[in-house]
């Protein structure tokens, strides 16, 4: 029910928008949610579902040795051309991407496919070394990914298993990132000391403009939004008088919340909110009967939300 209602409150904001013709863009992303019921229905036993289970966590092992080889690769090119721009260069232009055409998609489904490792060892008991390894290759590629959104929706993931798990490892945790900090390249270093520093930090100062810009546009649009796919004409019109926007990607807000709220309006994204609540209740609800899959999923819900903060995850088809 509200994944249908979330659907037809998006076909209502196409028709409000000032330019409806690139809002039906977003329409025909709503054969996803058909492709997720019917290859939910085709899994034939709980077999079935293992096989697919480790099939997803070897492609996702090999996706981070590619992931390996291209940071190889980028960053001795990086080194040879751009010596003097080695952060911005690894942060911002040649991060890794995978098998896909963008690290925030190939950095989300590693996230993704990390929580349902981390379930299935620790809560399913498999716990044979080559999934431990598979499990370092995959986290290793978050973390040398450098996408900060990512990090913190695996960290909530894992947080999570671990009181599910044995409640007091979490503690243990503090001791692990500090550990990580003090033998960290100086890379990883400093794209940590920027999270703290947003005037200092590209990402995050264009951000907080985005969700300025995002929270004008809910004011002034609470029924409907400005539309679907509407926010890059529309941005500047939500900006400071006179101010010109941080040069950057604008096509989104970088926030799952405001970017729904924004393009299509309160009751949308209310409908979004319902639909992500009951998700979240079905699968605690089956935790007795399906196991550790079913925390496998509340992992993986709970990384998507708190990732969903810093960015529109949910506009990612592969994700």
């Amino acid at each position: 029910a509200p994944l249908l209602l979330f659907c037809f409150l998006t076909i209502v904001a196409i028709f409000g928008a000032a330019d409806s013709a690139v809002g039906w863009a977003v329409v025909r992303k709503f054969v996803l949610f058909a492709i997720m019921l019917l290859a939910a229905n085709l899994i034939a036993s709980r077999k079935h579902m293992m096989i697919l289970y480790q099939g997803l966590f070897l492609v996702s092992g090999v996706a981070a040795l590619v992931a390996a080889g291209q940071l190889v690769v980028r960053y001795a090119k990086v080194r040879e051309l751009h010596p003097d721009q080695i952060y911005y260069q690894m942060a911002f232009e040649q991060r890794v991407t995978g098998f896909m055409g963008h690290w925030m998609q190939f950095g989300g489904q590693q996230m993704l496919i990390f929580a349902a490792l981390a379930a299935f060892l620790l809560l399913g008991r498999f716990r044979r070394p080559l999934w431990w390894g598979v499990c370092g290759l995959i986290a290793a590629s978050i973390v040398f990914g450098l996408t900060r959104g990512v990090w913190l929706g695996a960290f909530a993931a894992s947080v999570y298993l671990l009181a599910r798990w044995k409640p007091r490892w979490i503690a243990v945790l503090p001791v692990l990132l500090l550990a990580g900090w003090l033998v960290a390249p100086s890379i990883l270093r400093e794209r940590v000391h920027n999270a703290l520093n947003p005037s200092g930090d590209p990402a995050l100062s264009i951000r907080l403009e985005m969700w300025q810009v995002g929270l004008r546009m809910i004011r002034a649009h609470p029924w409907l939004g400005v539309g679907p796919n509407n926010i890059v004409p529309e941005y500047p019109l939500y900006l400071p008088p006179g101010k010109s926007p941080i040069i950057g990607y604008h096509g989104h807000l970088h926030n799952n919340f405001l970017q729904l709220g924004a393009e299509r309006g309160l009751p949308a994204l209310a409908a979004w909110l319902w639909f992500m609540g009951a998700l979240a209740w079905h699968f605690w609800r089956a935790r007795r009967r399906a196991g550790w899959m079913a925390d496998a999923a509340l992992a993986a819900w709970l990384a998507i939300i708190v990732e969903g903060f810093f960015e529109f995850n949910f506009g990612s088809s592969q994700v």
